[in-house]
Order: C-alpha cells, then sequence, then structure tokens
C-alpha cells in the first residue's frame, strides 16, 4: 500500500457586518467589514504560492470571486453539508 500525504487547510472568511453584530449563523453571506477587506487579503496572500488541486465550499458565492484572483485557476466544489462545520 502506497503512503499518501494530505494537507488540508481550514480557512474562514473576514469578519463580516453580522460577524460583528454577534449574529450567529452560516447560511448566508454578508458584506466584509472594515477589519475583514484585510483580513482576507493577509490570508489570499499567505495563500498565494500553494498549489492547491481543488477548494472545497458551501454553498456560498464568496469563494468564486476569490479564487478566481489566483495566478492559477482552481477547481471549486461546492457541499451545500460543509455548513454544519462552520
Amino acid at each position: 500500500m502506497k503512503n499518501i500525504m494530505l494537507t488540508v487547510y481550514v480557512t474562514r472568511n473576514g469578519e463580516t457586518e453580522w460577524n460583528k453584530e454577534k449574529r450567529m449563523q452560516g447560511h448566508l453571506d454578508s458584506d466584509l467589514t472594515g477589519k475583514g477587506k484585510p483580513e482576507v487579503l493577509l490570508l489570499g496572500e499567505k495563500l498565494k504560492d500553494i498549489n492547491f488541486k481543488r477548494i472545497n465550499s458551501w454553498q456560498s458565492d464568496i469563494p468564486y470571486g476569490r479564487a478566481g484572483k489566483r495566478k492559477k485557476p482552481v477547481p471549486i466544489e461546492t457541499d451545500k453539508r460543509l455548513w454544519r462545520l462552520i
């Protein structure tokens, strides 16, 4: 049997308006705050040189915009079951 190394990166969005209001939810998107925008940019900077094979996300459209800015496009697979992990 061949050993396979799998690395999983779990990330979260930057702070949103609803996070700031302490609203407990995870099914809908809200806008990033002034704090959340630089958080997302910093995360993108830290991950930019990683050669991802794919991105898995719940039903949000946000990763499409973020991942589309990568040097090499990465396939994004959505799975509504993932929101339960949030």
